[in-house]
């Protein structure tokens, strides 16, 4: 199941799940404000990123 998330863009709701999920080896974006709306708002910001590389 780990090495699926390494395929998939992943969001953490704040920095202790960020920090577990390093552990795992897995990249992920960290929400700024660290609620359900803020990972929205990371994963859209992270989507437009991609799109403009």
């Amino acid at each position: 199941m780990v090495s699926m998330l390494e395929k998939t863009t992943v969001i953490s709701i704040g920095p202790f799940t960020a920090d577990e999920l390093k552990k795992l080896n897995v990249d992920n974006v960290i929400a700024d404000v660290h609620t359900i709306s803020g990972s929205f708002d990371a994963l859209v910001k992270a989507f437009s990123l991609a799109k403009a590389i």
